[in-house]
């Protein structure tokens, strides 16, 4: 049976960073904004789109990445998913790159389940025992300053050695963590990433594959403020997991996810340096019938406070899976404080799950 372990995100040196451990027994394969300084600024309800691949807001930066390659398909999926939704495309890293398969290889070919840590110095593929130790030693900032904000993410996959594991499938469910998406969409420039097999580093434990992904941002380098509210999914968004089975720290702390999931969480990001409201978000589904939903900000949520700093970011969560291949309407009711004013706005759109997904 297929399973995740998903750890919590730290803070590390002063530094928001988000280090995630998935752990999966493979068997199958699986916007725009409305603002206003006085009343809500409602968008029209828009009218279903017809089933296509969203076109990414922004050209995709070219990769390197061999072509057929998990990792080829992995960055192809999270650029269209964030640029869809108006997050910004993120450019290849080749020292990131190098970072990263360091440290699945490291995983791999010494069968150690830490996810972030290297606990062995000795050990083939040492690079550092931290994320940031990891990012400093390949000199990813070639001024050797320590970069602004780095978020590391890694999918632990125990799989028959003649499964390949799939690169999207790793990025989508990191993006139904709902404390995870918060680094897989954070505003940053720079990602690298890497799969390993046992096959690839001729590891003892056959079967055993790590993928390891790596979001970071120079000190000296400029991101592009959000100035309106965002979220994933968002109009027109595909394909997205249809429960949660295993997050921590569990947003339901009562609630054993593994036996009661909940549905793909609705991620909801106000402008830079405002402090997000969420007043209410309705989940309809094809029928129009409504799927019970509870939200989460740093305000109301301490696991969320304690994970991060930004309180410009929050999610809400349907309390039960959603259907799959299953056109959902989401009205999100927000209001966000910025210079000293209280601005509502309203959100509404659709997206359409994926295959059902029973890990």
């Amino acid at each position: 049976m297929t399973h995740h372990m998903i750890h919590s995100p730290v803070l590390k040196h002063g530094v928001w960073t988000t280090v995630v451990g998935l752990a999966l027994t493979l068997t199958a394969c699986g916007g725009g904004d409305s603002t206003s300084t006085t009343t809500p600024a409602v968008v029209a309800p828009v009218t279903p789109p017809a089933i296509s691949v969203p076109t990414p807001a922004a050209a995709t930066p070219a990769t390197t990445y061999q072509i057929g390659t998990a990792e080829t398909a992995a960055f192809n999926v999270l650029n269209s998913e964030r640029t869809a939704c108006g997050f910004g495309a993120l450019t290849q890293n080749a020292r990131l790159n190098q970072a990263t398969r360091l440290h699945a290889n490291y995983i791999v070919k010494n069968d150690i389940n830490t996810e972030h840590w290297e606990t062995q110095p000795n050990a083939p593929y040492y690079t550092g025992y931290a994320p940031i130790d990891r990012v400093l030693a390949i000199q990813y900032d070639d001024t050797g300053n320590m970069p602004s904000v780095y978020s590391e993410v890694v999918a632990l996959i125990n799989a028959p050695a003649t499964t390949s594991a799939s690169g999207p499938e790793n990025i989508r469910t990191l993006l139904s963590a709902p404390y995870h998406m918060i680094g897989m969409l954070e505003n940053l420039n720079d990602v690298g990433m890497a799969l390993a097999s046992s096959a690839d580093v001729n590891a003892s434990t056959p079967g055993l594959q790590a993928f390891d992904l790596l979001l970071a941002k120079k000190t000296s380098a400029t991101v592009t403020p959000v100035t309106q509210v965002l979220t994933y999914p968002c109009n027109g968004t595909q394909g997205t997991m249809t429960g949660l089975f295993n997050e921590s720290p569990n947003p339901l702390p009562n609630r054993d996810l593994s036996t009661q999931p909940v549905g793909q969480p609705i991620f909801i990001e106000s402008p830079t340096g405002s402090k997000l409201t969420i007043n209410n978000v309705t989940v309809l589904d094809a029928q129009g019938a409504a799927v019970p939903t509870q939200s989460f900000t740093t305000a109301t949520d301490s696991a969320l406070a304690s994970i991060t700093a930004l309180n410009n970011v929050g999610f809400a969560l349907p309390l039960q899976p959603l259907q799959p291949y299953t056109r959902y309407h989401v009205t999100a009711s927000v209001t966000y404080g910025i210079n000293g004013a209280s601005v509502p706005a309203i959100k509404d759109f659709y997206f359409t799950t994926g295959a059902r997904n029973t890990y």
